[in-house]
């Protein structure tokens, strides 16, 4: 395959800015660098050269539980015809969620008791009823 000079020069810059020492004081921007750069890896069938890159990337991501950046990276990997092990845990699971979480997932809260049903009173029905009248 001929290499372009766009090409060229777009690896050139994946490579830079990979090499600079001052990008590892962001690992999670880091990590979506090589992201980035192994899907362009990956897309130009350079297969092999896109694994170590995303690997790497995903390991970051997982380590900072980045949950939706791990799990682009595994689809790039998985893409790649790697075999993904211990894939990013799912957790918007009910069993991972806190009791907080739970309660505003299961949707509003219903009142029960005497409060339940109180914007309903005998009194605010009269009223609109009188008003249709």
């Amino acid at each position: 395959m001929a290499s372009s000079p766009a090409r060229a020069g777009a690896e050139a810059h994946f490579e830079a800015a990979l090499a600079d020492p001052a990008g590892e004081q962001w690992p999670f921007e880091r990590a979506q660098l090589r992201l980035d750069y192994g899907e362009w890896l990956r897309r130009r069938r350079r297969i092999n050269d896109a694994k170590p890159v995303l690997t790497e990337a995903l390991a970051t991501f997982r380590r900072l539980s980045a949950r939706s950046w791990a799990q682009r990276t595994e689809t790039e990997l998985r893409a790649c015809g790697v075999a993904v092990t211990g894939t990013a845990v799912d957790r918007d699971a009910p069993e991972e969620l806190t009791p907080q979480q739970r309660q505003a997932r299961s949707g509003p809260r219903r009142e029960t008791g005497p409060a339940a049903g109180a914007e309903y009173s005998p009194i605010h029905s009269s009223f609109h009823d009188c008003s249709y009248r």
